[in-house]
């Protein structure tokens, strides 16, 4: 998969972050996770990971299609 570091500037710092899609093994499905991952520049700059799960019947259940 390609990966794309994005930028966002907020406050007059400058942020960087990439998102990255991945399926995670569940007890009975399979879950779509994205990871995102934010850091800024400086020396004693953190990075801050998160990872969002969705499972497959939750992001089905979300979507309405009328007249279907």
């Amino acid at each position: 998969m390609r990966r794309r570091l994005r930028a966002l500037q907020a406050d007059g710092r400058r942020c960087t972050w990439i998102a990255t899609i991945c399926c995670v093994p569940g007890e009975r499905d399979c879950y779509r996770g994205i990871r995102l991952r934010v850091w800024c520049a400086g020396k004693n700059s953190q990075a801050l990971q998160v990872d969002l799960l969705l499972s497959e019947s939750e992001h089905a259940a979300a979507f309405e299609l009328p007249g279907f």
